[in-house]
């Protein structure tokens, strides 16, 4: 039993790293997509390193959130394009396939949506 503790403590440390590898991940990623903080880093930075008077940084700032909506809008167009491009892919390689191997794809593709849905920063915003 001596010999069983140290081995169970290191499972549970290293079952403990992961979850805060898994955790701290999701946090990173949430916080390096979001459009709202990207726009800010890029205006603080142009503002530090343009030295950019009051009127600039208005004008800095206008232009940046106007960027950000085409950015959304430009998603949003093609956002269905790739679906369907996805759709008819996965339509083309399911014609190729026995019907065991066409149940291991749509498995295959649920655990990919699945695993999409564990990032939200990924997903339409």
């Amino acid at each position: 039993m001596k010999k069983f503790k140290p081995w169970l403590l290191l499972g549970l440390v290293f079952m403990a790293g992961i979850c805060v590898g898994i955790l701290g991940t999701r946090f990173v990623v949430r916080r390096a997509l979001n459009p709202n903080l990207i726009r800010l880093r890029i205006e603080r930075d142009l503002t530090r390193e343009l030295a950019l008077t009051p009127e600039q940084r208005v004008k800095v700032h206008q232009a940046l959130l106007d960027a950000q909506g085409e950015f959304k809008s430009l998603g949003e167009e093609v956002r269905p394009r790739m679906g369907a491009i996805f759709e008819k892919s996965q339509a083309q390689i399911a014609a190729s396939l026995t019907p065991e191997q066409k149940e291991k794809l749509d498995q295959y593709i649920s655990k990919r949506k699945a695993e999409m849905n564990l990032f939200p920063a990924l997903r339409r915003r």
